[in-house]
């Protein structure tokens, strides 16, 4: 019974004392421009959301998953797995002098291989599809053949790079029912 007491009272003892140091560091932190800080009514509203974050439920609308914590693409970027193919850059030219591990490593993680107790979130940005504005009267002067149109071989040359023609519109850019320019869409 004595033991009992003893464990009791020491816990107590603990917890109170841990209690009291990690009030008054999240006081400090709070940086408040008021005098009166961080009160402790609101010290252990905040408390028992970070008690349940230790046990993996999370604070509430915080985040739970890993590839939810990642940073959003840019704008005209989307997000998808890695692929294989993704991760060819990383690797080094030749395998003579290679870490073998760090090869492994960089290999395991675009395949999404993860030991025990490990989550692994692994995106690539990609860069979406692209609005493009091509003047009417730099298509005609061209010589392409109008009315435009997609096939299967609608392609456009942009510093070099060939992209699909996804998508033609003829109305938004007009200018008293005279078509100004095109908009399309285009990606690849």
């Amino acid at each position: 019974m004595f033991r009992l007491i003893g464990f009791l009272v020491i816990f107590a003892l603990s917890a109170g004392g841990f209690m009291f140091v990690d009030y008054k560091m999240s006081a400090r932190w709070s940086g408040r421009e008021d005098a009166g800080g961080l009160t402790f009514g609101e010290y252990l509203q905040g408390l028992s959301g970070r008690i349940s974050g230790m046990s993996g439920g999370g604070a509430h609308g915080m985040p739970k998953k890993l590839a939810d914590m990642l940073p959003n693409p840019p704008e005209g970027w989307k997000a998808r797995p890695v692929e294989a193919g993704d991760i060819d850059g990383f690797l080094p030219k030749s395998s003579k002098n290679a870490d073998k591990k760090g090869v492994a490593a960089v290999k395991a993680m675009a395949e999404g291989a993860a030991g025990s107790g490990v989550e692994v979130a692994a995106l690539t940005f990609q860069k979406g599809d692209r609005k493009v504005i091509v003047l009417a009267e730099d298509v005609v002067s061209a010589g392409v053949p109008l009315p435009l149109s997609i096939g299967a071989n609608t392609k456009l040359v942009i510093r070099g790079k060939e992209l699909a023609i996804k998508a033609i519109d003829d109305n938004t850019r007009r200018l008293g029912g005279e078509l100004v320019a095109y908009e399309m869409q285009v990606g690849g």
